[in-house]
């Protein structure tokens, strides 16, 4: 979601305004990290990087507590032997947001669903 912020998507940042207006939101800092890698990827990258930095200061960034770790690495061997495992980046981000007790809001709901308990829209 934070990239189609970022691409002035039309639908997500009418989404993220009316959010805003009624609750606090939040990212981590392992989304932070995907949009930092993005910006420096980029060919305009100190635009990108700016426009990175302005969305994370309208954010609450969330960071890796010892109950996250602990829940992703029980999630992680749980869906490992079902074979359905996810990439670790998404798996930091579900436990984080279920561990902090908020609702994750994404396009990639495939990955974050496997994540029992997490509330995904």
């Amino acid at each position: 979601m934070l990239v189609l912020l970022l691409r002035n998507d039309t639908a997500t940042v009418e989404w993220m305004k009316n959010q805003e207006s009624q609750s606090l939101l939040f990212t981590t800092y392992v989304n932070a990290f995907e949009l930092y890698c993005g910006a420096y990827a980029s060919t305009y990258k100190e635009q990108n990087l700016r426009a990175a930095q302005e969305l994370l200061q309208r954010l609450h960034v969330l960071n890796l507590s010892p109950e996250s770790v602990r829940h992703a690495g029980d999630v992680w061997a749980t869906l490992k032997t079902t074979g359905q495992a996810i990439e670790i980046r998404d798996l930091l981000i579900g436990t984080i947001a279920l561990v902090e007790g908020c609702r994750l809001k994404t396009k990639n709901t495939k990955h974050f669903e496997r994540i029992p308990g997490l509330v995904v829209d």
